[in-house]
């Protein structure tokens, strides 16, 4: 099971507030958020034109739900559930084109 990530760039939007809600200061943590971002709270990785991750493939473990979910040890179907109401509501948000949405089904 991989989550569906449609690749939009809303969580990227929004990674000062998750850094912030999990409050992780020690680097050592694999939790830590080693970036920095924007004024405006945006990762300095998310490429403005697409929207993609320009360090995707290194990209640290809380910008990864499928890592995340293994790493705590979560129920991953009840994870990734909580995460696609969580995306499609920041895609609303965002006004992010209806074809990217996720489907929960």
């Amino acid at each position: 099971m991989i989550f569906p990530c449609t690749s939009c760039g809303s969580c990227c939007k929004r990674i000062s507030k998750v850094v912030e809600m999990l409050n992780i200061k020690d680097k050592d943590d694999p939790m830590y958020f080693p970036y920095n971002w924007d004024k405006e709270g945006i990762c300095e990785h998310l490429d403005r034109n697409d929207y993609k991750c320009k360090i995707y493939y290194k990209r640290p473990l809380i910008c990864n739900i499928n890592a995340i979910s293994k790493y705590l040890n979560l129920n991953t179907k009840k994870f990734y559930e909580l995460n696609i109401s969580a995306c499609n509501k920041m895609m609303d948000e965002d006004g992010v084109p209806l074809h990217l949405r996720i489907n929960n089904k």
